[in-house]
């Protein structure tokens, strides 16, 4: 086990959306890198990238362009006193797509991660298809609510076998009431 050659999966966006949410985290020295694709073969994506807190407070913004039939990868423009978590939306005139990675400076015993793009859609039943526990390999799940008010929510763990599964520090089947943070 060497937790700096550990590789992440890169989740697949499969529809795009005007609105993408990503999730972060300042500690530790975590960084996140995002990459945003403009698949429209005939405009240009006006991006407004705006950072907030759990609260859903705006700290910063900032407007860029990504040309049509384009991509780019980067760091959020975080404010240097930032702390904490929240969330970087990025709003735009056409549908993109997109995914944040996040990474941790070597020693801190923190790895590499992918993180999915949020997409502004009603509560629905999402699947991941596998999450490593054990043997120095760990999954960290991170739900964000995309409305304006509390969310209920449940995440149940299954096996290899489709037999429910009680991973440590869980109860089998996890439940909660999470704040909007936008």
């Amino acid at each position: 086990y060497d937790p700096w050659s550990q590789e992440a999966a890169v989740p697949l966006l499969t529809s795009g959306a005007t609105k993408l949410e990503i999730p972060y985290q300042v500690a530790n020295g975590l960084t996140l890198g995002v990459a945003l694709a403009n698949p429209s073969a005939s405009q240009n994506a006006s991006i407004t990238e705006i950072i907030r807190d759990l609260n859903g407070n705006q700290l910063a913004s900032r407007t860029f362009t990504l040309q049509a039939l384009n991509h780019n990868s980067f760091l959020p423009t975080f404010p240097a006193n930032i702390s904490g978590g929240g969330v970087v939306e990025y709003d735009s005139n056409v549908n993109i797509y997109g995914l944040g990675i996040r990474s941790a400076p070597e020693g801190t015993g923190l790895a590499f991660t992918s993180l999915d793009a949020v997409l502004l859609q009603p509560a629905s039943t999402e699947t991941i298809s596998h999450i490593a526990d054990g043997g120095g390999w760990r999954s960290t799940i991170i739900l964000v609510n995309t409305a304006i008010v509390p969310a209920v929510y449940t995440v149940n763990f299954w096996n290899d076998s489709g037999a429910s599964y009680v991973p440590p520090l869980a109860s089998g089947a996890v439940s909660g009431d999470r704040k909007s943070v936008v």
